[in-house]
Protein backbone atom coordinates (compact mmCIF):
# COMPACT_ATOMS: atom_id res chain seq x y z
CA UNK A 1 0.00 0.00 0.00
CA UNK A 2 2.58 2.57 -1.03
CA UNK A 3 3.00 4.82 -4.05
CA UNK A 4 5.19 3.48 -6.84
CA UNK A 5 6.44 4.52 -10.27
CA UNK A 6 5.90 2.10 -13.15
CA UNK A 7 8.74 2.55 -15.62
CA UNK A 8 9.28 1.18 -19.12
CA UNK A 9 12.34 2.24 -21.09
CA UNK A 10 11.66 3.58 -24.61
CA UNK A 11 13.90 0.92 -26.16
CA UNK A 12 11.94 -1.87 -24.41
CA UNK A 13 8.68 -1.17 -26.26
CA UNK A 14 8.23 -3.07 -29.54
CA UNK A 15 6.09 -1.65 -32.34
CA UNK A 16 4.02 -4.47 -33.82
CA UNK A 17 0.95 -4.83 -36.05
CA UNK A 18 -2.21 -3.60 -34.28
CA UNK A 19 -3.63 -7.14 -33.98
CA UNK A 20 -0.48 -8.20 -32.02
CA UNK A 21 -0.27 -5.20 -29.69
CA UNK A 22 -1.15 -4.99 -26.02
CA UNK A 23 -1.99 -1.35 -26.75
CA UNK A 24 -2.82 0.34 -30.05
CA UNK A 25 -2.29 3.93 -31.13
CA UNK A 26 -1.26 6.39 -33.83
CA UNK A 27 2.25 7.57 -34.65
CA UNK A 28 2.35 11.37 -34.18
CA UNK A 29 6.08 12.09 -34.52
CA UNK A 30 9.15 10.39 -36.02
CA UNK A 31 12.72 11.62 -35.58
CA UNK A 32 15.70 9.73 -36.99
CA UNK A 33 18.64 10.12 -34.61
CA UNK A 34 21.35 8.47 -36.70
CA UNK A 35 21.26 5.06 -35.03
CA UNK A 36 17.58 4.73 -34.18
CA UNK A 37 14.20 6.39 -34.59
CA UNK A 38 12.50 8.18 -31.72
CA UNK A 39 8.79 7.71 -32.30
CA UNK A 40 5.83 9.18 -30.40
CA UNK A 41 2.67 7.05 -30.32
CA UNK A 42 -0.59 8.55 -29.04
CA UNK A 43 -2.81 6.06 -27.24
CA UNK A 44 -6.02 7.72 -26.13
CA UNK A 45 -4.25 11.00 -25.38
CA UNK A 46 -1.33 9.40 -23.52
CA UNK A 47 1.87 9.67 -25.53
CA UNK A 48 4.56 6.99 -25.49
CA UNK A 49 8.12 7.61 -26.67
CA UNK A 50 9.60 4.54 -28.35
CA UNK A 51 13.14 4.05 -29.62
CA UNK A 52 13.44 1.60 -32.50
CA UNK A 53 15.61 0.80 -35.51
CA UNK A 54 12.46 0.10 -37.57
CA UNK A 55 11.09 2.90 -39.74
CA UNK A 56 7.50 4.05 -39.17
CA UNK A 57 5.59 7.08 -40.41
CA UNK A 58 3.33 9.77 -38.93
CA UNK A 59 -0.33 8.63 -38.90
CA UNK A 60 0.61 4.91 -38.95
CA UNK A 61 -1.72 2.82 -36.78
CA UNK A 62 0.51 0.57 -34.66
CA UNK A 63 0.41 -1.84 -31.77
CA UNK A 64 2.78 -1.73 -28.80
CA UNK A 65 4.13 -4.84 -27.10
CA UNK A 66 6.05 -4.81 -23.81
CA UNK A 67 7.77 -7.90 -22.43
CA UNK A 68 6.57 -8.31 -18.83
CA UNK A 69 10.19 -8.38 -17.61
CA UNK A 70 10.68 -4.90 -19.13
CA UNK A 71 8.16 -3.34 -16.74
CA UNK A 72 9.96 -1.95 -13.69
CA UNK A 73 8.19 -1.11 -10.42
CA UNK A 74 10.11 1.38 -8.30
CA UNK A 75 9.46 3.11 -5.00
CA UNK A 76 8.13 6.58 -5.70
CA UNK A 77 10.92 9.13 -5.49
CA UNK A 78 10.56 12.60 -4.00
CA UNK A 79 11.43 13.80 -7.52
CA UNK A 80 8.66 11.79 -9.25
CA UNK A 81 6.60 13.97 -11.56
CA UNK A 82 8.82 17.04 -11.16
CA UNK A 83 10.88 16.84 -14.33
CA UNK A 84 8.50 15.42 -16.90
CA UNK A 85 8.53 11.96 -18.39
CA UNK A 86 11.43 12.22 -20.81
CA UNK A 87 15.13 12.95 -20.73
CA UNK A 88 15.22 14.52 -24.20
CA UNK A 89 12.96 17.12 -25.72
CA UNK A 90 11.33 17.91 -29.02
CA UNK A 91 8.52 20.29 -29.85
CA UNK A 92 5.95 17.58 -29.10
CA UNK A 93 7.75 16.19 -26.04
CA UNK A 94 7.69 19.64 -24.42
CA UNK A 95 3.90 19.39 -24.19
CA UNK A 96 3.38 15.74 -23.22
CA UNK A 97 2.77 16.59 -19.58
CA UNK A 98 0.38 19.47 -20.31
CA UNK A 99 -3.03 18.93 -18.77
CA UNK A 100 -5.81 19.28 -21.31
CA UNK A 101 -9.31 19.54 -19.92
CA UNK A 102 -11.93 17.72 -21.94
CA UNK A 103 -15.22 19.44 -22.69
Amino acid sequence: NESVDVVVRPEDVDIVPTNEGMLCGTVTSVDFLGVHYEIIVDIGGFKWMIQTTDEHFVDDKVGLYIEPDAIHIMKKSEYSGLYGDYSSYSEELDHLSDIVEEE
